[in-house]
């Protein structure tokens, strides 16, 4: 029978044996990469700092949650995502959601036919907490969910 307590570059080897958070991280770093003993065995993907807009201008697709807060009615622009798996540095799957931190009627504008492929801009209603939340997928924008206070039309 197998020692159960054996070790190999810091990875427990015991089989069936071992703790459960042991057995837990093992998984993580199979699912996700990377080691499963280092400091966040999810890796970047998920670490990222909202993004607060004060002035009017470009929203990276690859923002993750952008806030707008610049006190009027502003206008942006959202890029459309890059088409493509993002193993081969496409950004396929990758989601942002964009929301009002004040009680302005922003704009957000996508190239034509951006979103749900028939749509290129959004306009927030005016209330805080006005979002939607958009998916990349081939190279266009798709709405996740039903939008709060934000509606989609061709300009």
């Amino acid at each position: 029978m197998a020692n159960q307590n054996n070790q190999h570059a810091g990875v427990p080897t015991g089989g069936v044996g071992g703790s459960i958070a042991d057995r837990l991280a093992l998984l993580e770093a199979a699912v996700f990469g990377g080691s499963p003993f280092a400091p966040s065995a999810l890796g970047p993907i998920f670490q990222f700092q909202p993004v607060v807009h004060t002035v009017a201008g470009a929203i990276q697709p690859n923002e993750g949650l952008a806030q707008l807060k610049t006190g009027a009615g502003s206008a942006f622009t959202l890029a459309l995502p890059q088409a493509g798996p993002q193993s081969s540095g496409g950004q396929d799957g990758m989601t942002i959601t964009i929301i009002s931190l004040d009680a302005e009627a922003y704009t957000v504008t996508t190239p034509a036919d951006g979103i749900n492929a028939a749509d290129d801009t959004m306009t927030w209603g005016g209330a805080i907490g006005d979002s939607i939340e958009l998916c990349a997928v081939n190279g266009k924008w798709v709405t996740v969910g039903t939008a709060k206070g934000v509606t989609l039309s061709e300009v």
